[in-house]
């Protein structure tokens, strides 16, 4: 009665890290260099780890006094020396590439759809001064500056309510406004905040306003106060003249 061959044990994770055999001799070298340096850098959690690994003193020093003839003998053929690759790390930094790529393209995309530097800065994380070398560098045409272009009131309905529609579905701004210029491809990015946030735009008029009126009840006052001077010296100059007339 034959058995069936038994498989990997299910609660067993499998292994994400795979050894592989190095076959060019010029590759060992190259590592059987940087593992004698290893042993002279000074990093002692790595020599304790080797040292537990059956490296003792005397193979130490055999191997750092070998000349570059029995090095080369050394590695001629397999000798122990191999690299492990971590599949779990592979995959961490191949995630955090592509991030980083990703939001590389969505920079440049803000830049050529003409974001104000003010909003690239705030979502990227960069200098104004950095985007606007770049604005310069890769998208002259969006680099004059000034203030953006006010789209029609029927496009700012339009625009108002796709942009109520992105919020309740998109919870980063910088995805939100990247969906709300894929809908509107014509308009610059500036152009549609100028419509999605004309509450900044308001608060500054009501503030100049509040600021001018002050300015002008302090300038009534000081008008006031300056007439009320200027009689008082009139009603004092007309009593001084009828009083030297009765004299």
């Amino acid at each position: 009665m034959s058995s069936q061959p038994s498989g990997p044990s299910p609660d067993v994770p499998p292994a994400t890290q795979v050894t592989l055999p190095i076959h060019e001799p010029g590759v060992r070298l190259f590592l059987l260099t940087r593992l004698i340096l290893t042993f002279d850098s000074g990093d002692e959690r790595v020599i304790a780890q080797l040292l537990a690994a059956a490296f003792t003193a005397e193979l130490v020093d055999k191997l750092r006094g070998m000349s570059l003839v029995d090095a080369l003998r050394f590695v001629a053929s397999h000798c122990g020396l191999s690299v492990a690759v971590d599949a779990d790390a592979v995959r961490l930094q191949m995630v955090k590439l592509e991030r980083s790529r990703a939001d590389r393209q969505l920079y440049e995309y803000f830049v050529h759809a003409g974001a104000s530097p003010t909003t690239i800065s705030r979502l990227f994380g960069v200098a104004a001064a950095d985007v606007r070398r770049l604005r310069k560098l890769v998208a002259p045409r969006v680099a004059t500056g000034g203030r953006p272009r006010c789209p029609p009131e029927a496009l700012r309905l339009d625009i108002e309510a796709a942009w109520q529609q992105i919020t309740r579905e998109e919870s980063s701004e910088r995805q939100a406004l990247w969906k709300l210029h894929q809908q509107f491809p014509t308009e610059t990015i500036a152009s549609l905040e100028s419509v999605i946030r004309p509450a900044a735009g308001n608060s500054s008029a009501a503030k100049s306003g509040l600021a001018t009126a002050v300015n002008s009840a302090e300038f009534t006052w000081h008008a006031s106060s300056h007439l009320a001077t200027a009689a008082g010296a009139v009603s004092a100059v007309s009593a001084a003249a009828s009083a030297a007339v009765a004299a």
